[in-house]
């Protein structure tokens, strides 16, 4: 709290000052990209949707394959498929011939919404998507992150002023700075965050739900 106000205190000294002398102020600005599309189109190989394993049986519904092996339940609680009425079946350690192993969720009668696609983006950099309807493949894509991120992330710096601690009420706000490898960086205090951040920064709110979840399950069996 008192680094944030010795800095406000030495910003309003030098702004009135520039303004006196005729220096004038151009504040600091993020050069944004164009609007993106929310997701690229992928080439459809095996549209059929009517194979014998279980996690690749939909009739209707949403195929998250090619999830990162270990990164599946996190998923599933991130893009909170546990409040989903219809049936969700993980698959955890398949074997993937691109990527030795990987984990798929296969979410019956539901499609993903904006801030489900946006999520999962952050959290997977290999996941694709697939649309499906009467067992075929309608869709295969890949989600791509837009140009500014807001409410998704909490900064993972102490100091921040958009820490809950700081009471300024200010929602999470980060700028794509570059997408492969994918890095954020904060629109309050200009923080990086890398791959292992983000993670951490998404599943930290999940441990107190996934708690809850598995005392009620236990309770309700």
């Amino acid at each position: 709290y008192f680094k944030q106000a010795e800095l406000a205190l030495k910003v309003r000294e030098v702004l009135p000052l520039r303004v006196l002398l005729g220096e004038g102020f151009e504040g600091k600005t993020k050069e944004h990209e164009k609007t993106v599309d929310p997701w690229e189109n992928l080439e459809i190989k095996h549209g059929s949707k009517k194979g014998v394993n279980v996690m690749y049986r939909l009739d209707d519904g949403t195929l998250i394959d090619h999830i990162e092996e270990g990164l599946g339940l996190t998923a599933y609680f991130l893009l909170e498929l546990e409040n989903i009425k219809g049936p969700v079946v993980p698959a955890l350690g398949i074997r993937s011939g691109r990527y030795g192993g990987k984990d798929v969720l296969a979410v019956h009668q539901v499609h993903l919404d904006h801030n489900q696609l946006q999520n999962l983006g952050l959290l997977s950099n290999t996941a694709t998507i697939n649309l499906i309807s009467n067992q075929e493949v309608q869709q295969k894509m890949r989600v791509v992150l837009p140009p500014v991120l807001e409410g998704l992330l909490q900064c993972q710096n102490p100091s921040c002023v958009s820490q809950p601690e700081h009471y300024e009420d200010v929602t999470g706000r980060f700028y794509v700075e570059e997408r492969d490898p994918l890095r954020l960086r904060c629109h309050y205090c200009e923080t990086p965050m890398g791959r292992a951040e983000i993670h951490k920064a998404l599943v930290e709110p999940l441990i107190n739900k996934v708690s809850h979840h598995l005392r009620s399950t236990i309770y309700h069996t």
